[in-house]
């Protein structure tokens, strides 16, 4: 049964009043309505949480990785269980030796997914001509500090697994890099970060879809992208220094991983090599017709 957005707007203004009991009378409702809807759920864990009742908000939030981990989504069920570390303190050792788990599947999936290397070609009855290949006919995104990349099939679908900037590390450094990986979420209409700011971290796009938006020479905003699950973004600022050059707002509920700069900083101290790859692979992504475009429209 599809859900209202009376019937939505009704939780959020339960807990926005601190009534949590109705609040979760209300959510276990709709969730009848979507019982897979991860955001209601993980809304129900911190209802939950906020109601002392932490063995329910537990079973919950377990419940929520397990699916992931379950349906091959291995960067979702990492989002989740950070999320539930924050709400779950107390549980800190047992929930770190989950993540690592967790962290180590994604290293070594990312690793299994690598291309291999060409078969060797017999040139003894001369050079064979070149055939074109599907990955031939592929158009590349143009560089920009917003990559998007859609992907249709659902196992096709976890964001770190899949990414082309995280399958440059090593199985050691990979690891190393998603445990310093923090959680945010968002609502619809919030703004993630905004053009001018300081850059304080790179972000993967979990759950959810955003939008991108930069200035015009006359002070307008001018949409230049759509973000959804898998992008990744903020790595330019992060290297560079610089501030923000677009603003992302969030087109529903989002939620995002973040390795922000002291981390990168720590992290580099043990691992010199993690700073020296997203470097190069900044110095790969510099640059954006649209951006160009829309930066110089009246």
């Amino acid at each position: 049964m599809p859900l209202t957005n009376r019937e939505i707007m009704k939780v959020n203004q339960l807990i926005a009043k601190q009534k949590y009991d109705a609040a979760l009378k209300a959510l276990e409702g709709v969730l009848k309505g979507d019982p897979s809807n991860h955001f209601f759920r993980k809304q129900k864990a911190d209802i939950l949480h906020r109601l002392g009742k932490k063995r329910e908000c537990y079973s919950v939030c377990s419940a929520i990785v397990q699916d992931y981990m379950k349906s091959g989504f291995f960067t979702k069920a990492l989002a989740s269980l950070k999320h539930m570390k924050r709400l779950l303190p107390e549980r800190k050792e047992e929930l770190l030796q989950q993540e690592r788990l967790i962290v180590s599947k994604i290293a070594n999936e990312q690793k299994e997914k690598e291309p291999k290397a060409a078969s060797p070609v017999d040139l003894s009855e001369g050079i064979p001509l070149a055939q074109p290949t599907d990955e031939d006919m592929i158009v590349q995104p143009g560089d920009f500090e917003i990559q998007f990349e859609h992907v249709d099939e659902p196992e096709l679908s976890d964001a770190l697994t899949f990414s082309p900037l995280f399958r440059r590390f090593s199985l050691e450094e990979l690891q190393a890099l998603l445990e310093r990986l923090e959680n945010r979420s968002y609502q619809p209409g919030e703004i993630i970060f905004t053009e001018g700011e300081p850059s304080t971290g790179m972000l993967v796009l979990v759950h959810g879809s955003a939008r991108v938006y930069v200035r015009t020479r006359t002070g307008k905003s001018q949409q230049v992208r759509h973000l959804s699950e898998g992008a990744f973004f903020g790595e330019i600022g992060l290297i560079t220094g610089k501030p923000r050059t677009a603003t992302i707002t969030c087109t529903e509920s989002v939620e995002v991983l973040e390795l922000n700069s002291q981390a990168l900083e720590t992290l580099s101290t043990s691992h010199p090599e993690v700073y020296d790859i997203i470097i190069g692979y900044v110095r790969q992504r510099l640059g954006s017709p649209e951006e160009v475009e829309a930066r110089t429209r009246e």
